[in-house]
């Protein structure tokens, strides 16, 4: 039985943001909650979304706060902490007591803090190339930590930029430290279309980015399995972040997607990935 309503656009309110998500499948079945990259919107994700549905599971996707559809009435800035209390207060709504977090990119800092802040709402989490560069500031690596500075310093010029209204200049900057040069040729057009609605968000994202810096000893407490991917042809911080996060959840393991220039990133509706999260999410104990 799907939910009433199925595909259509849902509502949560969180103090002055609503926040938008799609809630699809049977409600008795294990829950999947989706969040997506910086920029992008809770459509990036479908295809692998649709994917878990179609093998038993209630998907939710949701636009996170100041994307797609979830506008923010507030120019605060929206750290990682403040993104996780808007993905439970969507939990709430949908009556979901615990979910797997399946995230990309940026995405996946969120789903980091809402492990966090409420360890029981999460049975597993899956992290595709996360965005969480502040996962390196404590290494010992010479050149993580390096990798952490450099990351840091494009995120002040982004923020900067942003918080001077040069959108353009801030998404150039955020965009290749991700994707490289020519960055705009490795998305389709409607995600070059998310980008563009979007970019308004980053000053209050950015801004809120800034300095945060999970502490090892709270990454290696999150006991929930997880599952964290990475592309063998992504930039160096992301392959970096990917085998620190893999190395110190308790309970995680690191997927290599094959990747070839100029796509830098495993696409999350790459037929693999799906297989991948498929074969995770069935050995997650506890899923109905």
């Amino acid at each position: 039985m799907s939910v009433p309503g199925a595909g259509i656009t849902r509502f949560a309110v969180r103090g002055t943001t609503r926040l938008t998500y799609e809630d699809v499948g049977d409600p008795g079945a294990s829950a999947a909650i989706f969040l997506h990259d910086l920029l992008a919107d809770r459509s990036s994700l479908r295809p692998l979304a649709d994917a878990v549905r179609a093998a038993g599971a209630r998907v939710i996707l949701i636009d996170a706060r100041g994307h797609g559809a979830s506008a923010a009435l507030s120019s605060r800035p929206y750290p990682p902490t403040e993104l996780a209390g808007d993905v439970l207060a969507v939990l709430d709504n949908a009556g979901v007591a615990a979910a797997d977090v399946i995230a990309e990119g940026w995405g996946g800092a969120t789903a980091i803090a809402v492990a966090r802040m409420a360890p029981q709402r999460v049975r597993s989490l899956v992290l595709i190339q996360p965005d969480l560069p502040g996962v390196l500031a404590s290494d010992d690596d010479a050149r993580s930590r390096w990798a952490w500075h450099t990351a840091r310093e494009r995120l002040s010029s982004a923020a900067t930029a942003a918080g001077k209204g040069l959108n353009d200049r801030a998404v150039m900057i955020v965009m290749e430290a991700r994707r490289g040069p020519g960055w705009e040729e490795t998305l389709d057009r409607a995600s070059r279309g998310a980008v563009k609605r979007n970019a308004p968000a980053l000053a209050a994202v950015l801004a809120g980015a800034e300095g945060h810096e999970p502490a090892p000893e709270a990454i290696a407490a999150l006991a929930m399995p997880a599952l964290v991917i990475s592309g063998t042809n992504a930039v160096e911080t992301d392959h970096l972040v990917a085998r620190r996060l893999a190395a110190s959840l308790p309970q995680a393991r690191l997927l290599m997607i094959e990747t070839t220039p100029p796509l830098p990133l495993p696409d999350a509706s790459r037929a693999e990935i799906a297989d991948a999260v498929l074969t995770f999410l069935t050995e997650v104990p506890g899923r109905g």
